[in-house]
């Protein structure tokens, strides 16, 4: 059943989205915030222990929003719209269902 989404959800995102989806969103995403950082009129970026309290925050969280999956339909949809550009996007629920239900037919390593 790797013809369907589920099997497309482990494949697909797990291999080639992570490579793609990090080198070139996060590539241009920091750009973006570079040069904006660079035009924008106000205060000078914090400096300090205040900011680096942030950038740790912001790196805590991203993690965790990462671990727990909370961006993985956005890249889905993201990769069927480059991808698959003919293909019906599932709901949220959809996704969801078929990715826990492919989980549960091919556990592989994972602690439950």
């Amino acid at each position: 059943m790797h013809g369907e989404l589920p099997g497309e959800v482990h494949g697909e995102l797990h291999g080639e989205l992570h490579g793609e989806v990090c080198g070139e969103v996060c590539g241009e995403v920091r750009a973006a915030h570079r040069a904006l950082r660079a035009d924008a009129p106000g205060p000078a970026p914090e400096v300090g222990g205040v900011g680096l309290l942030r950038r740790g925050w912001r790196g805590v969280a991203w993690y965790v929003t990462g671990v727990l999956g909370e961006s993985d339909y956005a890249r889905y949809v993201a990769h069927l719209r480059r991808r698959h550009p003919g293909s019906r996007v599932p709901s949220v629920s959809e996704y969801w269902r078929a990715r826990y239900a492919e989980q549960d037919r091919n556990p592989g390593a994972r602690c439950c």
